[in-house]
């Protein structure tokens, strides 16, 4: 979805529990998308990050095998 490359599923433990999180550096049209309406795409799951002066979007999920949704 919105042209992002994600990399492998990494599990994490958060205050709420295990969850699995996939990361990709953000693409135009991610931040069009963005810009247009955050919170729908806060709800499909996705988050937005600054590492080191460097953006990065999180796809959070309660699966390592959830698939990204598709445009």
């Amino acid at each position: 979805m919105y042209g992002l490359d994600f990399g492998e599923s990494q599990r994490v433990k958060t205050q709420r529990g295990t969850t699995y999180v996939r990361q990709a550096a953000p693409t135009e049209q991610f931040w069009n998308a963005w810009r247009q309406n955050k919170g729908e795409v806060k709800a499909a799951g996705f988050s937005l990050s600054k590492y080191h002066d460097e953006w990065c979007v999180s796809f959070w999920s309660d699966s390592a095998d959830t698939p990204i949704p598709r445009d």
